[in-house]
């Protein structure tokens, strides 16, 4: 994402009562230019099955983790 498209997710989430990140497991555990969020301010994740399992772990312990 570029720097106007992470502002505008930013400034969504601050807006939201519940925030929901749906992506596959190949996004999970990456770095990129531009922060979204952090987990803390995260509801939920939904991702496939093929997640880490030492990042499905850690990632619970801050957040609720779907892998379907």
């Amino acid at each position: 994402p570029d720097y106007t498209d992470a502002e505008t997710k930013r400034a969504l989430i601050n807006q939201a009562q519940r925030t929901v990140v749906v992506t596959d497991s190949t996004k999970i555990g990456s770095s990129y230019f531009e922060r979204i969020a952090r987990l803390r301010e995260l509801t939920r994740i939904v991702t496939d099955k093929k997640i880490d399992e030492e990042l499905l772990v850690k990632f619970r312990e801050q957040v609720n983790v779907d892998a379907i």
